[in-house]
């Protein structure tokens, strides 16, 4: 695909950096399309070419996915590893990469069954800070502060923070944002008003790549509320 042949390319011209920066991309991609296999796979490249040519930022950053990655298939002793290397980078000083790490966490302890701990990662002064400059990872955060407080039976303040996750993801045109959200809405319990036609309008709007995690699991939650 595109991101393979983007690393391939990287790596042909000799260039290290581009090349770490490279498989960041496709791990990253890996994590926000909840492919966890693939964004180990990337990150322990990305950790290989950054412990050779000393790049520590993408180094603990390899480190931090590969983590969730291990977490999200059950790894014993994953999710402490994980919390202890950004706890490691923390410590140092370090701020850069914080925010996204922060969220990579908290997905963690969302798939491990944690709702309270996400809900406390979530809190964080440091996501509080950089989100509001960095918003990137705005709908992001509003839908894990939502699944969250699904998974700790608070229906009515899930629903209200899917509905303004949704609202930034729309502002942001961000579809894959959207696609999650609208998984999260049709998965709640009751199931609000229009969610099974706001998920199958955005699902229709992709054209390609309906064997990724995200889509199967957009198809599985659509079924779940919409059988026939």
């Amino acid at each position: 695909g595109q991101i393979a042949q983007a690393v391939a390319r990287a790596d042909a011209i000799g260039h290290p950096f581009s090349s770490a920066y490279a498989c960041g991309a496709a791990m990253w991609s890996g994590f926000f399309l909840s492919e966890a296999a693939d964004a180990e796979r990337w990150a322990r490249r990305v950790v290989d070419v950054a412990r050779a040519r000393g790049f520590v930022y993408f180094d603990v950053a390899g480190q931090v996915v590969a983590g969730w990655a291990q977490a999200r298939r059950g790894a014993e002793g994953a999710l402490a590893a994980l919390e202890a290397t950004i706890g490691r980078w923390r410590a140092g000083g370090s701020t850069i990469g914080m925010h996204s790490f922060l969220v990579v966490l908290a997905d963690a302890w969302l798939h491990a069954g944690w709702p309270d701990r996400a809900e406390r990662t979530l809190a964080d002064g440091l996501i509080l800070q950089r989100g509001a400059n960095e918003r990137f990872l705005e709908a992001e955060i509003r839908r894990l502060r939502g699944e969250a407080a699904a998974s700790a039976g608070r229906s009515d303040d899930a629903q209200e923070l899917l509905l303004q996750a949704w609202e930034v993801a729309e502002a942001q045109h961000n579809r894959l944002a959207l696609l999650r959200i609208a998984t999260s809405m049709a998965r709640l319990a009751p199931v609000p008003p229009g969610a099974a036609a706001r998920l199958s309008h955005v699902h229709a709007g992709f054209a390609e790549g309906h064997d990724l995690a995200v889509l199967r699991d957009a198809r599985a939650a659509l079924q779940s509320i919409s059988p026939t």
